[in-house]
């Protein structure tokens, strides 16, 4: 009994680091949302997420990009 009362303090302790580690993070993630919601103000709406739209597509392309170049090397092989 002993020992399941210590592995239940462990698994306790391990449970309020992690609830520790994600409200950090959440707090991080509110001020990134907080910055973008700043960014969309000072640009305007339409110019921000004409923006993302750009960015979304050139990273797409380079994916597609680098898995052509994966294909290639293997099929050199």
């Amino acid at each position: 009994m002993q020992g399941d009362y210590g592995r239940a303090r462990e698994g306790n302790e391990r449970l309020s680091d992690r609830l520790q580690e994600t409200k950090l993070e959440n707090k991080a993630l509110r001020g990134a949302v907080a910055d973008f919601e700043r960014v969309k103000r000072a640009f305007g709406p339409e110019e921000v997420e004409r923006a993302v739209e750009d960015a979304k597509r050139r990273e797409a392309q380079e994916r597609e990009q680098k898995k052509a170049k994966r294909r290639f090397r293997r099929g050199a092989r």
